[in-house]
């Protein structure tokens, strides 16, 4: 969601006792990405206002969480040269992230392998920003 769409949500979740905001981020948020700082940035901003916002509406019983999906096999992810086998199946992807849509976790990923790949990212961001942009470079 964006900023305006959560201002104007947010009086009737407050009105109704409860909501669920959902904001999509992306690993490079985290950890940085060679040449795409712009986008991570605006990621890494993701993340911060999403965590500012469920301290701000929990008392509203009001769940701020992120959506954290793969990298996808996408048009718009092919020219970052990353090696497809580790690319997703945006409809596949899609389908699973749906399923769990009424969740209340505070971060949301389609599967196992994302999950972990959030948790280490977060962990060492650093070193998983230079691996995947080193991945990157050798596939390209």
């Amino acid at each position: 969601m964006d900023i305006y769409t959560i201002h104007a949500v947010l009086p009737q979740m407050k009105k109704q006792g409860k909501g669920i905001i959902y904001n999509v981020s992306s690993g490079v948020g985290i950890t940085g990405f060679e040449r795409l700082y712009g986008y991570a940035s605006t990621k890494g901003a993701i993340e911060a206002l999403t965590r500012s916002l469920s301290i701000e509406f929990e008392p509203y019983n009001i769940c701020v969480n992120l959506i954290h999906p793969p990298l996808m096999n996408t048009r718009s992810a092919s020219p970052l040269g990353v090696p497809q086998q580790i690319m997703e199946d945006p409809r596949i992807i899609g389908k699973k992230i749906a399923k769990k849509i009424l969740s209340n976790q505070s971060f949301i990923t389609p599967n196992f392998k994302t999950s972990l790949f959030v948790y280490f990212s977060r962990r060492y961001p650093k070193a998983i920003g230079k691996l995947m942009s080193k991945l990157a470079k050798r596939s390209v």
